[in-house]
């Protein structure tokens, strides 16, 4: 069995989801935005975990959760960019009213689950339209549907999601994706056009 860390508080406790008893922050994963790690003893392992994994906390582990996700929360500036769905250019800009509204509901979500939500750097570069297999491609970015059409990324304010996946897909039922690689940028779902972009910035 692993020896645990030293020094770790224990009145920092967390029961985690697939791990018996309990568990001692331990400090970050250092893998997606959010991970966390914590030592569980009774398998003798660290674990790494998120905070939606976290069935019940110390109230000191709560204000260490809370403390560790607000310390790595995007800027507005981050979201403003990824709004931005110009081809031509990505340059800095002042974020809008919108851009703050945007803004507080990627850190809400944030905040209550420890998963950042993708935010794609801008400019997206474009699909390659002549091999696009299946439905009309889309995304998510920053709290906000994508969509490619007529050669370019654009809004779609009437687009259902259902726990990350479209509302009325068959990959909605099965819970994954068939994905293809379609660009040395993408790859693209061949049954509901969900569009991966290869190596964006956030978590899953």
């Amino acid at each position: 069995m692993a020896q645990p860390p030293e020094e770790l508080d224990e009145r920092l406790w967390v029961e985690i989801e697939s791990y018996p008893g309990r568990s001692l922050l331990a400090g970050n994963a250092h893998t997606h935005t959010g991970r966390m790690l914590a030592w569980n003893e009774s398998v003798g392992v660290m674990a790494k975990f998120s905070k939606r994994d976290v069935v019940r906390a110390s109230e000191r582990a709560e204000a260490w959760i809370a403390g560790f996700l607000a310390g790595s929360e995007p800027s507005v500036l981050d979201v403003a960019d990824a709004a931005d769905t110009s081809l031509e250019t990505g340059a800095d800009r002042e974020p809008t009213d919108a851009d703050f509204d945007r803004w507080r509901m990627v850190v809400h979500r944030y905040a209550q689950t420890g998963t950042l939500p993708t935010i794609h750097n801008s400019p997206l570069p474009p699909l390659p339209d002549a091999s696009l297999p299946g439905p009309q491609p889309w995304l998510e970015s920053a709290c906000r549907i994508l969509v490619w059409q007529q050669g370019r990324w654009t809004v779609e304010q009437q687009f259902a999601l259902v726990g990350g996946f479209a509302a009325d897909s068959v990959c909605r039922q099965r819970q994954h994706h068939h994905l293809e690689l379609v660009s040395p940028d993408y790859l693209v779902c061949t049954d509901c056009g969900f569009v991966s972009q290869i190596e964006p910035r956030g978590s899953a």
